[in-house]
C-alpha cells in the first residue's frame, strides 16, 4: 500500500463484513504508527482519517455488534494520534492539523439503541396480534413463551412500560455526567428486571433484553470520548511548549488560549485530568473506567494489569 492511498481504500473495502472491516482498521493503524515513527504526519493523519471514516460508516448501522467494533475502530485511530504526540518537533499547523482529527464524537444515542425500541414494539404487536405460537422453539422448552400463555397479558400496559424504559435510556445516554448516566441507565433497567420475574417469558423479547447492556455500552463510548480529550489536552500541551519553550506547570496554564475550560476527567467526578512534568517531557492520563487511580500506569499487553489508567507521555 502506498501512503496516498487511504480514500480508494475505504471505498475499496466499505461492503466488506464487520470483522473484515476490524481488520482494515488494524492495518491503518499500523501503518499510521510506522509514518509517525519516520516523522510522516502526513501520511499518517491520512490513515488515522481512514480509520474514522470506517468507524463513521459502522456506527450508523441498527446492529449493536457493528456499533460496538465502530467503537473499537475508532480507538484505534485516536491511539495512532497519541503515538504522535511523542514527536518533539511538531510544528504548530501540524499540531492544529491533528487537533481537527482527535474531536470527540457527538454524545448522542447510537442508533442500535433506537432500533431496539422499533424491534420491540414489532414483537409486541405480533404477540398482541398472533399470541405467543410464533416465539420460541420446541427443541428450547424453558424459553417458549407458549407455556406462559395462560397467564394475562396487558399489552398496553406492557407498551406503556417498555416505552417508557427506552425513553428512559434515551435520556440518560445523553447527560453529560457519565457516572450519572450509568447510574439512570442502570435503575431504569431495574424496570426490566422486575418485569422479567412477573412475565418470564417477556426475555424473549429482543428489545428489552439487549438494551438493558446500555450503560456498558455508554461507559465504552465515554472511553473514546476521553481518548479524544486526551489527545486534545496533549496537542494543547505542545502549543504552549511552542509559545513559551516549555511544557506548563499544571493544565490551568492552557486556557483560555489553547483549550477553553480546565480538561475534567470524566471517570473522576469533580477531577481533572491527571499531569505531570516529567524531565523534559510530561505524562498526562485519566484515571480510566475503574476509577482507580494507578499514577500513570498504561496498560501493557505484554505484561496484562488488573487496573490501569488511559496515559498520554512525551519524553520531550
Amino acid at each position: 500500500m502506498t501512503s496516498d492511498s487511504p480514500a480508494p481504500l475505504f471505498s475499496r473495502y466499505r461492503l466488506l463484513n464487520v470483522s473484515e472491516l476490524r481488520s482494515l482498521a488494524k492495518l491503518l493503524r499500523a501503518r499510521a504508527m510506522l509514518h509517525v515513527r519516520a516523522g510522516d504526519h502526513a501520511s499518517a493523519m491520512k490513515d488515522v482519517q481512514a480509520i474514522r471514516r470506517v468507524a463513521d460508516h459502522c456506527a450508523q448501522t441498527p446492529d449493536v455488534i457493528t456499533w460496538l467494533v465502530a467503537l473499537a475502530m475508532d480507538a484505534e485511530g485516536l491511539q495512532s494520534a497519541r503515538a504522535a504526540m511523542s514527536d518533539a518537533d511538531l510544528d504548530e499547523r501540524t499540531l492544529l492539523a491533528w487537533s481537527d482529527l482527535c474531536k470527540p464524537r457527538p454524545l448522542a444515542p447510537p442508533p442500535c439503541l433506537l432500533n431496539h425500541r422499533f424491534e420491540m414494539l414489532d414483537q409486541w404487536c405480533t404477540l398482541a396480534r398472533e399470541g405467543p405460537k410464533g416465539f420460541g422453539s420446541s427443541s428450547e422448552p424453558d424459553s417458549n413463551p407458549a407455556k406462559y400463555y395462560v397467564l394475562p397479558v396487558h399489552y398496553d400496559a406492557w407498551l406503556r412500560v417498555a416505552n417508557t424504559y427506552h425513553d428512559e435510556l434515551l435520556k440518560a445516554w445523553t447527560m453529560s455526567n457519565v457516572n450519572d448516566a450509568v447510574a439512570a441507565m442502570d435503575a431504569a433497567s431495574d424496570v426490566y428486571a422486575q418485569s422479567k420475574s412477573v412475565w418470564p417469558w417477556i426475555n424473549m423479547l429482543h428489545g428489552l433484553g439487549s438494551a438493558a447492556q446500555a450503560s456498558r455500552w455508554r461507559m465504552l463510548d465515554e472511553q473514546n470520548r476521553v481518548e479524544a480529550h486526551l489527545n486534545l489536552t496533549a496537542i494543547a500541551l505542545k502549543r504552549h511548549r511552542l509559545a513559551h519553550g516549555a511544557y506548563p506547570n499544571d493544565l490551568a496554564a492552557l486556557t483560555p488560549k489553547h483549550l477553553p475550560a480546565a480538561p475534567a476527567d470524566p471517570f473522576a467526578p469533580g477531577s481533572e485530568l491527571k499531569y505531570r512534568r516529567e524531565g523534559s517531557g510530561f505524562t498526562l492520563y485519566s484515571v480510566g473506567r475503574d476509577g482507580i487511580d494507578d499514577n500513570g500506569q498504561p496498560s501493557d499487553p505484554e505484561r496484562p494489569r488488573k487496573t490501569f489508567d488511559l496515559v498520554v507521555q512525551a519524553n520531550r
